[in-house]
C-alpha cells in the first residue's frame, strides 16, 4: 500500500475518485450507474445520476440542469473555471492522503469493456444511402478517415473472469485518426452501443487547415460532415469526443491564435443550450442555433440542404458582424 501523495493516477481513475469524494458516495464506482440526491440543491427525491458511458464516468443532475465530467461538477460546485477546477481535483486527491493499492490505480476492472478487436469491411449501397440522407458522400467519409466495420469485440476482466461482447450490426462505422488509430465506433442503429469512445480525441482536428477565418465547434462527427457539405468556404469545424465534454482552455487559446472567430453550434435541445452557455460564460464564445431539428444532420435530412444553408447564413451573419 502507498500514499496518494506519492502517486497521482490517470484522469480516468482520478475521475472515479473525484465523484466518490465530492458526491460523498458510500460505494465504489466499478462500472455501475448511481442515483443520488442533487449536491447542487436540496431535494427529497434523488434526481442526479452518476453514470458510466463510452469508457468514462459522467453526471447529469435533472433538478439543476448541470451535467458533464468530474471537472464540470467541480466547476458548478465552486464557480471556478475549468482549468482551476482540474487543479482543485488533483489537489484534493493529494490532500486526502488515502491509502491506495497501486494495483488498483492501473487496473482496468473499473472500466466496463475495453476494445479487443475490430474488422474493416467494404462499403455497400446501404452505407451510401444512410450517409446520403445527411448530404454526406463517401469521399467526405474518406477525408475524415471513417471506414465501415463488420464487427468489433469488447472485453471485460473481473474476478479472474473475462467477458467478451461482440457487436455486429449492418451499420457500424469506425472513426480513425491520421495515424490509423481507431478512436471511436459509431453504430447508429445499435441502442446499447451507439457510440463507443476508445480514446479521447478532438474530432476534425486532423483536417483543420488554419487557413480560414472562422472555427465552428459542433456536437459530433456527423455534424462536422453535414456542415462541411454545405460548402461554407470560410469555416472549419471540430467536435469534442462526446456531448458531455468540452474543449480545454489550452485548446481554446490555441484556436484563438489561429482563427479570427470561434463560434459554437450545438444540438437544439437543453443539453445543447447548456453547452452553448458554457462556452459563452467561460470563454466568451458566441453561439448560433438551428431551430429545425435536433442537430445539423437531422435538419438536412428533414428540410434539405438549401433551407438549412440559408438559415445558417442569416444566423452566421448576425454574430459575425
Amino acid at each position: 500500500m502507498i500514499s496518494t501523495k506519492k502517486l497521482i493516477p490517470d484522469m480516468n481513475e482520478l475521475s472515479i475518485w473525484g465523484f466518490k469524494h465530492f458526491c460523498n458516495l458510500e460505494e465504489d464506482l466499478i462500472g455501475q450507474n448511481v442515483r443520488i440526491k442533487s449536491i447542487f440543491n436540496k431535494e427529497k427525491t434523488p434526481s442526479m445520476w452518476i453514470y458510466f458511458t463510452e469508457g468514462e464516468y459522467l453526471f447529469k443532475c435533472f433538478s439543476s440542469g448541470n451535467s458533464g465530467d468530474i471537472i464540470n461538477l467541480i466547476e458548478h460546485l465552486t464557480g471556478k473555471p475549468y482549468c482551476e477546477a482540474e487543479d482543485m481535483l488533483r489537489e484534493a486527491y493529494i490532500n486526502a492522503d488515502v491509502q491506495v493499492n497501486p494495483l488498483i490505480i492501473t487496473s482496468k476492472t473499473r472500466i466496463k469493456f475495453l476494445l479487443d478487436t475490430y474488422e474493416v469491411r467494404h462499403w455497400f449501397d446501404y452505407d451510401v444511402k444512410y450517409w446520403k440522407q445527411f448530404n454526406v458522400e463517401l469521399k467526405d467519409l474518406a477525408n475524415y478517415n471513417i471506414m465501415p466495420l463488420g464487427s468489433y469485440t469488447l472485453k471485460r476482466h473481473h474476478s479472474d473472469k473475462e467477458d467478451v461482447l461482440k457487436v455486429s450490426n449492418k451499420y457500424v462505422y469506425g472513426f480513425f485518426n491520421n495515424k490509423g488509430e481507431l478512436f471511436k465506433v459509431y453504430s447508429p442503429y445499435c441502442k446499447n452501443f451507439k457510440f463507443y469512445n476508445i480514446r479521447t480525441y478532438l474530432q476534425g482536428l486532423d483536417q483543420l487547415t488554419f487557413k480560414v477565418p472562422t472555427l465552428l465547434i459542433v456536437s459530433s462527427m456527423k455534424d462536422i460532415l453535414s456542415f462541411n457539405s454545405l460548402k461554407f468556404k470560410t469555416i472549419e469545424c471540430v467536435a469534442p469526443s462526446s456531448e458531455n465534454s468540452y474543449l480545454t482552455l489550452p485548446q481554446i487559446t490555441l484556436f484563438r491564435n489561429k482563427y479570427k472567430n470561434i463560434l459554437t453550434l450545438f444540438d437544439y435541445d437543453r443539453a445543447g443550450l447548456n453547452a452553448s452557455t458554457f462556452y459563452k460564460k467561460n470563454y466568451g464564445i458566441n453561439y448560433i442555433e438551428l431551430p429545425m431539428a435536433k442537430d445539423i444532420s437531422d435538419s438536412i435530412k428533414k428540410e434539405g440542404k438549401v433551407p438549412v444553408k440559408e438559415l445558417l447564413q442569416v444566423n452566421l451573419k448576425q454574430v459575425l458582424l
